[in-house]
């Protein structure tokens, strides 16, 4: 029983531990400008869930066809990032959460920030793929689509490679 006791324990501590290398490990995979190469869009009804559309989009050929809330560009620093998108640029922090989630906060202007507490993050699922490509689930977006007369559910996953 006591020998079960310490099997146990020391699954927790070596599993931890593996956690840790597998957040520091990506942490520093993750640094560096990372250029959008290809998106895959698809499109569910929100009852059901039934997919209604896919469609994959490659860069540069379709890149007028890519939706402005893709980030075209990623530069993650140490702690800093910035987004560049079609028609905007973002910046602030990002951190690691768990295995595969990644936290961007954006900066707030000072004069904004003693007024109101800084909004909440946007979490990303990510995966890197060897060390020149991240793939990037972006957060779900909801809506009434007007041609099918019905909500919707619209997913993006994004595919980077990193600049050398």
């Amino acid at each position: 029983m006591r020998l079960q006791k310490i099997v146990m324990a020391l699954v927790a501590v070596l599993s931890c531990g593996s956690l840790y290398a597998q957040q520091a490990s990506d942490a520093a995979g993750l640094k560096g400008e990372w250029q959008l190469i290809k998106v895959e869009m698809q499109v569910f009804s929100q009852q059901g869930n039934q997919l209604l559309e896919e469609k994959t989009i490659t860069l540069p050929a379709d890149a007028d066809k890519v939706s402005g809330l893709v980030p075209q560009q990623l530069q993650l620093l140490e702690h800093d990032f910035v987004i560049k998108r079609k028609n905007s640029t973002e910046s602030g922090k990002y951190m690691l959460q768990g295995k595969g989630v990644l936290v961007f906060q954006r900066a707030v202007p000072q004069q904004q920030s003693a007024a109101q507490p800084p909004a909440p993050g946007i979490t990303y699922t990510y995966r890197l793929q060897e060390t020149s490509e991240l793939v990037l689930l972006l957060p779900a977006s909801f809506y009434k689509d007007n041609n099918r007369n019905q909500a919707v559910k619209q997913v993006y996953t994004c595919y980077y490679r990193k600049k050398s």
